[in-house]
């Protein structure tokens, strides 16, 4: 259909008429943002596939689940996959320096592999002596906690403010953190 045919008329009328519309979309999707809705905030869901660079196909995997989650919405198993993938990470950290430096700093722990610190070792307790093998800040390591501590509160029953921006917060959280670890040790 030619625009002629649009009753808008032709020429320069059409494009200063799409132009306007266009941006009054972009004003009202501004507006709609800052009072949580789904179509408005898609775009920040589907922006999270672009953050999962260098991440492991596990990490990815649980990620990418927990987005899904989020689609869903289905906040809480959300948290708990992402939880998975940060927590898979951690544990990766250790598995790749041979559990050298966590022996170091836990000469007690009998940890050879990855399964022994999974079975073993309670993911708080991992978390603190990743800070004192000195792969991660204090700050890095209250952050990692923090996580922990929502994830927690997702995974057992209880009151539990799970709305969808607290969720996809809390997966942009994991992935920032992610992203740290990436590359070490």
């Amino acid at each position: 259909m030619s625009r002629e045919g649009t009753g808008v008329g032709g020429g320069d009328g059409f494009g200063k008429i799409l132009a306007a519309a266009l941006e009054i979309e972009k004003q009202h999707s501004q507006v709609l943002s800052e009072v949580d809705t789904a179509r408005t905030r898609i775009v920040t869901i589907e922006s999270l596939y672009g953050q999962m660079r260098g991440l492991t196909q596990d990490q990815k995997a649980f990620l990418e689940m927990a987005i899904k989650a989020i689609k869903c919405e289905i906040n809480r198993a959300a948290i708990i996959l992402a939880w998975a993938a940060l927590i898979e990470r951690v544990q990766q950290i250790h598995d790749d320096d041979r559990y050298k430096a966590v022996k170091e700093v836990r000469p007690k722990w009998k940890v050879e592999s990855l399964e022994d610190v999974r079975e073993s070792v309670s993911e708080y307790q991992l978390i603190e002596a990743t800070k004192e093998s000195k792969f991660i800040s204090k700050n890095q390591m209250k952050t990692l906690h923090g996580l922990l501590n929502t994830r927690n509160m997702a995974a057992h029953p209880g009151p539990f403010n799970d709305s969808f921006n607290k969720t996809l917060g809390y997966v942009e959280d994991v992935l920032s953190e992610l992203n740290d670890l990436v590359g070490k040790p």
